[in-house]
């Protein structure tokens, strides 16, 4: 009886281990170099194609060091695929790990949004500048802009919750937008309301809960 419910206790914490359940037991190690300087690291493999290829190429036009890493075909008992896992990998590539921040980076977007994270503007391109500039209040301080148009019931729904809340945010009806399509194209707009907070671009549905969600996880 006593060892079913050590293997019961045993069985449970690894369940919870895989689902990512226990905070700090699936923390991904982060990229930093030796000095302390946090550097980036982007695992790609010779199958990938040109989904890894064009993410090689968007960092060297940012001129952005980094170190790519081509995984082979999956072994568990690999070191650099042990190396993929630990930093949070999970099978999708390409993946890029910088400092404490990592995810899969399939558009432009999502480079310069981590980048950013990490590095701050130091490799955001001009016109991204800009856009991200007005995502920060004049402290310095992240708020909530949401990318929309008058006429979207989401968003006006959104900007109800916001208020109630009293969460700080500003909207840009991009509909009447003078640069609509460069804005679109740079932040990978494809519906509305699309939503950020600071460089974390608001994942889920886009509603409120979403929202908060990233504001909970930027504030950790």
């Amino acid at each position: 009886m006593r060892l079913l419910v050590i293997l019961s206790i045993v069985g449970g914490l690894f369940y919870a281990y895989n689902q990512q359940m226990i905070p700090g037991l699936n923390t991904p190690v982060s990229a930093y170099s030796d000095s302390g300087e946090a550097k980036i690291i982007l695992y790609t493999s010779k199958d990938c194609g040109s989904a890894c290829s064009d993410i090689v190429k968007e960092l060297r036009q940012r001129r952005a060091k980094f170190e790519e890493v081509q995984l082979p075909y999956y072994d568990p008992e690999d070191p650099l695929t042990q190396q993929y896992e630990a930093h949070g990998g999970s099978g999708r590539l390409p993946y890029m790990v910088s400092g404490d921040n990592h995810g899969v980076v399939s558009m432009e977007y999502e480079v310069a949004a981590q980048l950013a994270l990490t590095f701050g503007e130091k490799y955001l391109k001009s016109h991204e500048k800009k856009l991200y500039k007005k995502h920060f209040d004049a402290s310095g301080n992240p708020i909530v802009v949401m990318y929309g148009a008058q006429w979207c019931g989401y968003c006006r729904k959104l900007e109800k919750e916001l208020v109630a809340d009293n969460v700080e945010f500003i909207e840009i009806d991009l509909d009447g937008h003078h640069n609509k399509k460069a804005i679109a194209r740079t932040m990978h707009i494809g519906g509305y309301p699309t939503s950020w907070y600071g460089f974390r671009r608001v994942g889920g549905r886009g509603d409120y809960k979403s929202v908060k969600r990233t504001i909970k996880m930027a504030s950790r």
